[in-house]
């Protein structure tokens, strides 16, 4: 088990948040309050959730939206361009994609020892992938595997996720192309 440290176990979580943060992964552990803030895409999964899902979508969404996210500009200007080109989209199709793109990407292979080792009694998410398809990862893949092994509480007792992700607007139960919400940068270094 490459968590278990032989110190105390406050140590022993600060240590593994600073292990963590020197692979480059965003976690932001405060040990203090036991809560765990950590990015979604490639911190907890194999793949990015969002760009996954608009593969799901299509190809010609997904080329397109692989044009822009390779474009040298700030990575806000690049998700509003990209929720453009979701205008449109029924929402019945969105979420059966984020439903089917949840299923297929999987876990980073450690988290479950992260989760069991740094047993966070808060989680909170901040992902630029849209909520929807976040919070159907968050159910499928993270809530069960937290509250087995990452919380304190008892498994009876589930402990809320909170969820920060892009919020898509939507009109009569169509995506406007419009964002109401991006956790970008800025907004999780107030967050914090």
């Amino acid at each position: 088990d490459r968590y278990a440290f032989p110190i105390s176990e406050q140590s022993a979580k600060i240590k593994l948040f600073y292990d963590l943060l020197a692979s480059g992964r965003e976690f932001y552990y405060d040990p203090e309050i036991n809560i765990l803030n950590v990015d979604l895409n490639y911190t907890l999964t194999k793949q990015h959730l969002g760009l996954a899902l608009l593969e799901e979508l299509g190809s010609e969404i997904y080329s397109k939206s692989q044009k822009i996210w390779k474009m040298d500009r700030p990575k806000r200007s690049k998700i509003i361009a990209i929720a453009r080109l979701l205008n449109g989209v029924k929402l019945p199709v969105f979420e059966d994609a984020c439903e089917k793109v949840s299923a297929k990407i999987d876990l980073l292979d450690d988290v479950h020892d992260i989760f069991k080792h740094l047993k966070p009694t808060r989680l909170i998410l901040q992902t630029d992938t849209p909520y929807l398809a976040a919070m159907f990862f968050v159910e499928e893949k993270i809530d069960p595997l937290y509250n087995n092994s990452g919380n304190t509480q008892k498994y009876s007792d589930r402990a809320f996720i909170l969820i920060h992700a892009t919020q898509l607007e939507d009109r009569n139960g169509v995506l406007t192309g419009n964002v109401s919400f991006i956790p970008d940068d800025r907004w999780r270094i107030d967050y914090q």
